[in-house]
């Protein structure tokens, strides 16, 4: 079921992407829609071409495919691209691998299996996302002084706050 998503403004900047075509870039942006909880999606490109451009049938989903797997891979830990393609039961699937860092998602529902490699990596955003929440936290922190704090036993019954 398609979700909707939000865009992050730093997209437009994402030096990795800039230089390819729009269709590829407007393609990788509706990958996230049909994406599950974890950023995968089945790699089935013509479900993908209707899902995606539904009135445009000479649209070649497998070299947008190609060319999101192949964009930024030399500047990765892994050597993974935009998209990443593994799978999983002779089923062929595609990783979206920023989609954890720009989703925020509270009641998540996976429908695709993710393989050991990409659980790995998946285990190793959430905790850097969550310790930059924790530093972010922190140093937002504003200590009140003493007299703005709130003590709830300073009040009897009947007094108005």
């Amino acid at each position: 079921m398609p979700r909707k998503r939000q865009l992050d403004p730093d997209f437009w900047k994402d030096g990795e992407i800039s230089h390819l075509k729009d269709k590829i870039k407007l393609f990788y942006l509706g990958t996230w829609n049909f994406a599950d909880d974890h950023g995968v999606i089945p790699n089935k490109p013509q479900e993908l071409r209707v899902q995606i451009f539904p009135y445009n049938p000479q649209v070649k989903i497998e070299k947008y495919i190609e060319e999101l797997i192949n964009c930024g891979k030399e500047n990765d830990k892994n050597g993974w691209g935009k998209l990443v393609s593994y799978e999983v039961d002779k089923k062929k699937y595609l990783w979206i691998k920023n989609f954890l860092k720009h989703q925020k998602i509270d009641y998540p529902t996976y429908k695709y299996p993710i393989s050991e490699s990409i659980q790995q990596e998946i285990a190793s955003i959430q905790r850097d996302l969550a310790t930059n929440r924790e530093s972010r936290v922190e140093k937002n922190r504003v200590e009140l002084p003493e007299y703005k704090k709130f003590n709830p036993t300073a009040y009897k019954k009947n007094d108005k706050l």
